[in-house]
């Protein structure tokens, strides 16, 4: 009785736990998508230019500046999704040490395996 109480509390635990590494990270998430918090600076990339002809200059597509930005986004982004599913799987174990497993056997008969062996 002792074990099922201390798995049912372990349970708890780990259910807590994924709730609130979830939360953290929906939170970042929203600050840094709100302008609340800037998000790492992971890239620093120059100006996108399509080169043109001999006769005329590049032609700038997009700024480094902004095109770093959005990359460092997309990358704070994909590792949220990643840290709120590791949240998910902390708390899906913790409901499965919560849930009691219940057995009932419906009949007792004997079962011929075929192999000369029975099962009950």
């Amino acid at each position: 009785m002792d074990a099922i109480k201390n798995e049912k509390i372990l349970g708890y635990i780990l259910l807590s736990a994924g709730l609130l590494f979830i939360l953290f990270t929906a939170h970042n998430v929203y600050t840094v998508f709100t302008g609340s918090a800037i998000a790492p600076e992971i890239f620093k990339i120059e100006a996108i230019e399509i080169p043109a002809t001999s006769n005329s200059p590049a032609v700038p597509l997009m700024s480094g500046k902004n095109f770093s930005k959005l990359m460092d986004l997309a990358c704070w982004y994909i590792l949220m999704l990643f840290f709120a599913q590791v949240g998910s799987k902390i708390a899906s174990l913790g409901i499965q040490l919560i849930k009691e497993i219940k057995v009932t056997v419906k009949s007792k008969e004997v079962i011929n395996t075929g192999a000369g062996e029975q099962m009950f």
